[in-house]
């Protein structure tokens, strides 16, 4: 009688599938309008105000520091938009001969940025 040892086969696991439906295509290749539409149909009521600045300013590009309220980034807003304004924003503004930058001394505004 001889001894011979018993073979088991290693009980290999299934990987996990991908986790691709946590990722959010729309949220890193949407344009700023889609999200904002997005961002502005998920809200509603009185609740979301903050939530919906907050998310607005991030969208939009704001640099504001974590601790940042609400009211701080519609301050920061207003102020960028009044700054547009002045250099002659959609050509109500100051600027002559189409040249949106001469009345701030700059090179030249086309678009507003955030």
């Amino acid at each position: 009688m001889s001894v011979s040892g018993a073979f088991f086969p290693p009980a290999i696991r299934e990987p996990p599938p991908p986790a691709l439906e946590l990722f959010d295509l729309d949220e890193n290749f949407a344009s700023e309008a889609n999200r904002l539409a997005y961002l502005t149909n998920k809200c509603a009521g009185d609740g979301d105000i903050e939530y919906y600045v907050m998310e607005a300013g991030h969208i939009l590009g704001l640099q504001m520091p974590e601790d940042t309220g609400a009211r701080a980034v519609l301050g920061e807003v207003f102020k960028r938009i009044a700054q547009w304004k002045m250099v002659g924003g959609m050509g109500m503004g100051m600027g002559t001969g189409g040249d949106m930058g001469a009345a701030a001394g700059g090179e030249g505004f086309d678009r507003f940025e955030l």
